[in-house]
């Protein structure tokens, strides 16, 4: 049996109805009425036909332009029992219509209300603190100045800190009351920010610097644009300065008993592992126009410490991904306008490593890490991965993609030795 459907989509579902069904769901979609008039400027033969074969009569007077009224149009549809209504021919036909604009009325609402319980809970989270924690005075304040100043934390602010998910923004919320109230029942002493994670949320790890829950407390303490350390001094939370290291070889420093200590690895020529407390406290001290090499691979380290021992220049070790303690230590460096020279793998890994401790440190060079370099090269592994441009060296990604071959720093260990060996930088 022919349903209802079957019979509209033959009236009125053709291609030839097509113009006319995408310009009214246009008009539906972004909030505006049905036209009284459609015209289509130089209807094809199937076009012009069907309307007159539905209309019953020419839809305009021969020409051009096919000219279709709306309100007829619906009502031969209406009685012709096809559907209740145009919109409703349109959506059997072609799916639901959403109102843009009342879809984003909605969503706005939402968001709104998000953020009145922020502020609601930004309200809390001051008087908490202001009873217990009269130490976390600064705090206070800029809690306070946040809630003055509504834009700081706004409908369009939350969205966008939430990467407009309601869901994650009540998630977002939820936590932060469990840490405020952990913080606020608190002694008024520092206190370990895994240890602050794990009694608030049972997760040792959900305040990490890479976490959402982070950057919005860096938020609510007006402290975006600094360090992690730095933020956590607001809520007097120690940060993890004993779980992220760097390896260094004859590095010096200056200013403390314990720069005394770690200069006494650099006088035996002996590796030394460097903690992020240690970075945070120490103040890099080398000779005037010393050049500091930097490699990817601790086995670059360990061979210079065994071939040169003290006689090697300093020498920094990212060990991959360069950590919180190595990119302190690497900016310390720049900071001082100490020259650094890079090395790494010659694969897409290595470049992107590259490219990061070049952001953290404009001013490095590369270190035998040029597309002349990577030409040398024999014996190599396939290739693997999607490829990325070289910051320093806008040739070496075609070369590496041309030869398509992948090579290990310590594939030239010898040569980087020989550098170390007499501190030169090719």
């Amino acid at each position: 049996m022919t349903t209802r459907s079957d019979r509209l989509t033959a009236c009125f579902g053709t291609p030839a109805w097509a113009w006319i069904r995408d310009r009214l769901r246009r008009n539906l979609t972004n909030g505006r009425p049905i036209p009284q008039m459609c015209n289509l400027q130089n209807p094809d033969p199937s076009e012009w036909d069907a309307a007159t074969a539905l209309l019953g009569r020419p839809a305009s007077h021969p020409g051009k332009t096919l000219r279709v009224p709306t309100a007829d149009l619906e009502a031969r549809l209406v009685r012709a029992g096809l559907c209740g209504s145009l919109r409703e021919a349109l959506e059997t036909l072609d799916g639901p219509i959403h109102s843009r604009p009342a879809e984003t009325r909605r969503a706005n609402a939402i968001w709104d209300g998000l953020a009145a319980m922020f502020d609601a809970e930004i309200a809390r989270w001051h008087a908490l603190l202001t009873s217990q924690r009269p130490d976390l005075s600064a705090l206070v304040l800029s809690l306070i100045s946040l809630r003055s100043t509504p834009i700081q934390l706004d409908r369009a602010a939350l969205r966008t800190l939430c990467q407009r998910d309601t869901g994650c923004a009540g998630e977002l919320l939820a936590n932060l009351s469990c840490v405020f109230d952990v913080l606020a029942g608190a002694t008024p002493t520092d206190i370990p920010r895994s240890q602050l994670a794990a009694s608030a949320l049972g997760d040792s790890h959900a305040l990490d610097p890479d976490k959402l829950l982070f950057r919005a407390m860096a938020r609510l303490a007006q402290q975006t644009d600094v360090s992690p350390r730095d933020v956590w001094k607001c809520y007097r939370v120690l940060p993890e300065e004993v779980s992220s290291s760097v390896l260094v070889l004859n590095f010096r420093f200056s200013g403390s008993r314990l720069a005394e200590a770690i200069n006494g690895f650099a006088d035996m020529g002996e590796p030394c592992r460097l903690l992020l407390r240690h970075c945070n406290q120490l103040v890099p001290h080398l000779p005037q126009d010393t050049v500091v090499h930097v490699c990817e691979n601790p086995t670059i380290l360990e061979a210079a410490a065994i071939e040169l021992g003290a006689a090697c220049p300093p020498l920094i070790c990212t060990e991959g991904q360069p950590s919180l303690a190595c990119q302190k230590l690497l900016i310390a460096c720049g900071e001082q306008s100490i020259q650094l020279y890079y090395h790494g793998d010659f694969d897409w890994g290595g470049v992107r490593i590259a490219n990061y401790v070049r952001r953290i440190v404009p001013t490095i060079k590369p270190w035998r890490y040029q597309t002349d370099d990577y030409d040398r090269l024999d014996n190599g592994r396939p290739l693997e991965g999607l490829p990325v441009e070289a910051d320093w060296d806008p040739l070496l990604r075609s070369a590496m993609a041309t030869k398509g071959n992948a090579y290990h720093e310590e594939q030239l260990l010898v040569d980087l030795l020989a550098d170390l060996r007499h501190s030169t930088t090719p």
